[in-house]
Parts: C-alpha cells; structure tokens; sequence
C-alpha cells in the first residue's frame, strides 16, 4: 500500500519542474523548522532522543517531516522541557544549513583547440555557482594530447544545483618573466537538463569543439552577469 508520504514522493521525482518550486520548498522547510521541529525539541524530556531526530531530519527531510508532524501531535498536551535552550539554539541555527542542500551531478566533455591546434594539456573546471559566496570548484582536470576532456562530479548546493564549465584560455600567451598569464576565460553554464539529481551523472553536456582562437562564446550567471563580468576576474596567472 502506498502511503502519502511515498506518494509525495513519487510526485516529487516525476516532477520535471520541480526546480522552479525549490526555494519556495526552501522556504517551507524553514518554516518548518521554526513550527514544528522547535516546539517537538523543547518537548522531548531525552536529550539523546532529541539528538537523533535532528540527525534524522537532516539526512532525511521529507521521511522525518512526517515523523516529527506525528511526534508534535502525540506530545502535544505534555508539559515536559527537556533541552537547555542553547542547545535548542544551535540545533535550530544548523539543521537548515544541512537539511535544505540540492544534490547534483553533471557529466561534460569536448575537445578544445588553439588555432586549430589541439589545447593539450591545460586546465578545465567546473564550479558550483554561489551567488554570494564565492563559487565553489567542483573539479579541475587536464585536457590530453588531442585537447580533449571529460568530468563526472556530484556535489551540493543550498538551494539549486548551477554548474558551469570554466577554461582559462592561456592560447597564444608567451612565458614573460617567469610568468605566463591567461587572456581571459571561457565560461559555459551547464543547462539544467544536464543537471542529474543523484550522485550519478545520466547525461552528457557536450561542448563540441571550442577553438580559443576564434570569438569565443562565454557566459556569465549572477553578479557576473549583472555586471557584465566588471568584478568577475579571469586573469590568472602562472609560471610555467
């Protein structure tokens, strides 16, 4: 038989827009927290049980949202205070942090060229977008000898998972003083399509090939974009 909760569920992972309704579900589960895991903390007389369920909520929202909606409802006429409140207080200020991280993998390859020669053996990466905290490396590799590339990488994120694939673009720099520094860099957001929402990448963002050489497509997301790129650096240098 299935359950409600199940059937949530279910709805959930068949959903193909569910992306669009993430922050209101952010939203949500903050609130959440407030209603429902605060008042069930402060009546819980085991502080080891308390524990355990905000482990349990942070690991498994959606199953222990349920559960604690029961705990509140079966506690509800008990007048028992069994957690200090500064412990409450940290619980409270952490289990969202946890709890409300999106979890994702990509898959992207292609083949990179400088004046249609094979861009071998330099770097490319992919970042987490954080739209006020610095983005965060996913992952760096190194082209072959073809210039070719490929990276599988999971990761989380608090609200959505936005990766990008970024190459700084050293095509056609020169070693000057012991030091050698990109012209700028290629940025490519990976459609969310692309974006698989376990840890096992299903789908592959292929660039084709890129050749620096040419006029380059680069995009930008978030304060990049806003600016137009202004306070995004790209320059970055190296010495060899």
């Amino acid at each position: 038989m299935m359950t409600f909760e199940n059937r949530f569920r279910l709805l959930n992972s068949k959903n193909k827009h569910w992306k669009k309704f993430q922050p209101f579900w952010t939203v949500g589960n903050i609130l959440f927290v407030f209603v429902f895991l605060v008042p069930t903390m402060l009546q819980v007389p085991d502080q080891e049980q308390a524990r355990q369920m905000v482990f349990s909520f942070s690991h498994q929202p959606t199953t222990s949202s349920f559960r604690l909606i029961r705990i509140v409802l079966t506690l509800k006429n008990s007048g028992s205070r069994g957690i200090m409140l500064n412990q409450l207080f940290l619980i409270t200020l952490l289990a969202p942090i946890v709890t409300f991280a999106a979890e994702g993998s990509v898959y992207a390859a292609g083949q990179i060229l400088c004046d249609e020669k094979p861009y071998a053996y330099q770097p490319v990466r992919i970042y987490e977008k954080n739209y006020v905290l610095a983005d965060e490396l996913w992952m760096e590799t190194l082209t072959d000898k073809n210039g070719n590339f490929s990276m599988k990488v999971s990761g989380t994120d608090l609200i959505s998972i936005t990766p990008y694939v970024y190459i700084p673009i050293f095509c056609k720099t020169v070693l000057s003083l012991g030091r050698r520094c990109s012209r700028s860099a290629m940025q490519l957001n990976i459609p969310s399509e692309y974006v698989s929402e376990t840890h096992f990448a299903d789908k592959m963002f292929d660039i084709g090939v890129v050749d620096l050489d040419d006029n380059y497509y680069t995009e930008r997301s978030g304060l990049g974009w806003i600016t137009l790129g202004m306070f995004t650096p790209t320059v970055e240098c190296r010495d060899y």
